[in-house]
């Protein structure tokens, strides 16, 4: 919490050079994209978001149903076309492209990186900055209210008998999302241990294929259509290691569209809800 201030702090409004509230504000990332809808339509004040990611109209990556035709600009590609839309904000995150942020300073522009994206609390203290930079701070704080109250409803209220299923996700590579992820949080509110985070492994992790052969979790979670869930397990039993884990074998895996497993926005409650549910059915 002392850190979160301390960044409010930094970045006043005044430090920044911004206007009391942003007029026209350029957003570089999904869970942006996704957090200053929501807040913005709340004001119905959606025309000052001129410009959003270039995944924003992915659905496979979006949360974001429609977008309205006024919001014309896209982030992503060409630094030049975003500082031809003469954006007073824009906001992006430490993975985004750093030719990004270089060029935007060096235009004179304010810009806004978030830089913490490993739990829960994490994206709750970004809302709650984004609506600090956009003078919507009393609409943030109601999204972050009502994202605590469904995370709140989502926490399972049972024990389970056996104790909490354990899980790894499968992602196609040698690594895992450990400790001080979002995924990993995710699913301790959802009552799942994280085998990779109990191997005291931090962030996207590697994990060998011998160490893999001696783990045995209950089930196994992986990014994916649900609908092309049978395709997917198919391929998970031709993975080298993953095939011989029980759990693969007995068919219990749980396959999570993308935009949720991944997301970074108020929209990681579904998430949440997703793996509970997964949790009951380890769980009866």
């Amino acid at each position: 919490m002392l850190r979160f201030i301390l960044v409010l702090l930094l970045v006043s409004k005044s430090w920044l050079g911004l206007a009391a509230s942003p007029q026209r504000i350029a957003s570089a990332t999904v869970g942006t994209d996704e957090i200053l809808f929501d807040i913005l339509s709340r004001r119905q004040e959606l025309h000052r978001l001129i410009a959003v990611s270039i995944f924003s109209d992915n659905k496979s990556y979006s949360h974001l149903d429609k977008l309205p035709s006024s919001i014309k600009g896209r982030v992503g590609d060409s630094v030049e076309a975003l500082l031809a839309l003469k954006p007073d904000l824009v906001i992006v995150a430490s993975y985004n492209r750093q030719e990004i942020s270089h060029q935007v300073k060096a235009a004179g522009i304010p810009i806004i990186t978030q830089d913490n994206f490993r739990s829960l609390m994490d994206i709750q203290n970004n809302i709650r900055l984004i609506g600090r930079v956009t003078g919507t701070e009393k609409e943030a704080e109601a999204l972050v209210q009502e994202m605590q109250r469904d995370l709140h409803n989502a926490k399972p209220k049972q024990a389970c008998k056996k104790g909490d299923p354990t899980f790894l996700q499968y992602s196609g590579y040698d690594t895992v999302p450990g400790a001080d992820t979002i995924i990993n949080d995710a699913a301790a509110h959802a009552g799942l241990i994280n085998l990779a985070a109990r191997l005291k492994l931090k962030g996207w992790a590697p994990l060998s294929q011998e160490v893999l052969a001696t783990l045995n979790p209950d089930f196994i979670i992986v990014a994916g259509d649900p609908a092309q869930a049978k395709t997917i397990h198919k391929q998970l039993k031709k993975a080298p290691a993953w095939q011989k884990l029980a759990a693969v074998q007995a068919g219990r895996v749980v396959v999570i569209p993308e935009r949720q497993l991944y997301t970074v926005s108020h929209h990681v409650t579904k998430l949440v809800r997703t793996l509970a549910d997964a949790r009951t059915m380890q769980c009866p």
